[in-house]
């Protein structure tokens, strides 16, 4: 293992155990971005995600487009939530670089208790708020991939509305539609069947209909497996 890849390795598990201890009502998806060729790619990933796990699957029917789903869930003592998100991206491949366009409709369930994060009185040791909600939620998700066999670097630009279609947090605040620009930056290392998967991202509220704390970043590490080659080197044996 590299110096460059373990200080990466190092600084992904500082960020994830400090955004494990935050409680945001709303935490970004995971950006993952497959690099689909052909039509047949079938490539699936879990890990960890700013302390919650994810599972995620890919699929290319054709070798213009894949579909996509994925799950996330996270429990604390303070906090909890389940979602997920699927949708359908349209790709161009050529040796070394992938362009897609990716459309993502989600659902999400969560219940927070925040203490000293839920409004402007951030400093008062006595404050502290429950807050619950549901959302639904659609992305719109540019990206761009470089790749090899062995590695990988994905940029994608994630925009996602999201409304929230219930919430109950006892300020009387009603809860709308909002707005968050989620960049991020994917790294993928390893063999030609599975890889080591890094994600970096931003989560930045453009519009939000009422206050609560938003996680300023996101982490992902887990672990990708190309399943069509695989399958194709079994049916090959």
């Amino acid at each position: 293992m590299t110096l460059k890849f373990t200080r990466l390795i190092s600084f992904a598990l500082v960020c994830l155990m400090i955004s494990s201890a935050c409680s945001p009502l709303y935490r970004s998806s995971i950006a993952h971005v497959p690099v689909m060729k052909q039509a047949g790619d079938f490539q699936g990933g879990m890990g960890l995600e700013t302390g919650s796990t994810y599972i995620n699957a890919h699929y290319a029917f054709t070798d213009y487009m894949y579909v996509s789903a994925s799950g996330t869930f996270w429990a604390t003592d303070n906090s909890n939530h389940a979602g997920g998100e699927a949708g359908v991206s349209f790709y161009q491949s050529d040796e070394s670089n992938c362009l897609s366009i990716g459309l993502l409709g989600g659902y999400g369930n969560t219940n927070v208790f925040n203490s000293n994060w839920g409004n402007p009185t951030i400093w008062d040791p006595t404050f502290s708020q429950l807050m619950n909600g549901q959302y639904s939620k659609f992305s719109l998700q540019p990206a761009y991939s470089f790749f090899s066999d062995r590695a990988d670097v994905t940029f994608s630009f994630r925009n996602t509305f999201l409304y929230w279609t219930q919430i109950s947090d006892g300020t009387g605040d009603s809860p709308g539609l909002e707005y968050f620009f989620e960049p991020a930056v994917s790294v993928r290392a390893g063999s030609s069947y599975v890889k080591p998967f890094f994600d970096f991202g931003l989560q930045i509220p453009i519009y939000r209909s009422f206050d609560h704390f938003v996680v300023p970043f996101h982490v992902g590490l887990g672990m990708d497996v190309n399943l069509s080659l695989i399958k194709k080197k079994k049916e090959e044996q």
